[in-house]
């Protein structure tokens, strides 16, 4: 995973949002404050890994198709109250540096317009519509019909274990066979989910993060967890992959006017 490290990928990740409970949130006036609750303290990772000091206070990400349209993975919305949790754009870590957003980059739910987890025929997605447009953002563009191709190259920007805003390139296509998902050798994380796909040639979502291989291993001497490292996408050591729900089986046409 590394840090945004261009233009075109900072305008991507400024149409994405991390999706962050309110009981971890504190608005007074122009600012929200943000609960601090490290990786370290959250998933229990050893302090000498990377990102194990900063703010792991998200829970799944998400991204906009249209100003008030945020898409993300049916199993992040299932269960929750949109009153409950609030879409959070610009967590990046300056933001999170200081645990401090601005309050108006603060997004409240109005309304989940669908919600899908399938888990026969492999379907998870949800598009949500936010209480009040998105000022100052272009909503990322989508594959509305078709797949991906097999030799993509493709980018993932999103909240990798609920932590600030992080780009994850080099994602290749490991099996395009399945009609609703493929799966990619993405390096991602639990908070990851929801995040969108984009096809580093065209620009355009080509899908949905939504599940993957095994995140952390215990270390056992150390009393903490650590990353687990694939070194392919071949099921030892819990790497099966990480599956995207293709964005052309969501039919976006229905729910942006």
């Amino acid at each position: 995973v590394n840090e945004v490290p261009m233009k075109s990928l900072v305008d991507a990740a400024s149409a994405t949002a991390v999706n962050i409970s309110n009981s971890k949130m504190y608005k007074s006036g122009r600012y929200t404050y943000l609960r601090y609750s490290p990786l370290s303290v959250e998933m229990n990772v050893c302090k000498d890994e990377r990102y194990a000091e900063q703010n792991a206070v998200g829970r799944c990400s998400g991204f906009l198709v249209a100003p008030d349209i945020l898409v993300t993975a049916g199993h992040c919305v299932r269960g929750l109250d949109c009153l409950t949790s609030s879409w959070v754009f610009g967590f990046n870590s300056e933001e999170a540096s200081d645990n401090v957003v601005p309050s108006e980059n603060v997004y409240q739910c109005a309304e989940v317009l669908t919600s899908v987890l399938d888990g026969v025929q492999k379907k998870d997605f949800a598009v949500i519509r936010l209480a009040r447009k998105v000022e100052g953002v272009t909503p990322l563009s989508y594959r509305k019909e078709g797949k991906v191709e097999d030799e993509a190259s493709m980018t993932i920007i999103g909240n990798p274990s609920g932590l600030p805003t992080k780009v994850t390139k080099n994602v290749q296509v490991r099996n395009n066979s399945p009609v609703n998902y493929f799966v990619t050798n993405a390096d991602t994380f639990g908070g990851n989910s929801g995040s969108a796909v984009i096809n580093d040639e065209t620009g355009l979502v080509e899908g949905i993060l939504v599940r993957g291989a095994k995140d952390y291993a215990m270390d056992y001497a150390a009393g903490c967890n650590r990353v687990n490292i694939c070194e392919d996408v071949d099921g030892s050591n819990g790497c099966f992959g990480e599956s995207i729900s293709r964005i052309s089986s969501v039919e976006l046409e229905k729910y942006i006017k």
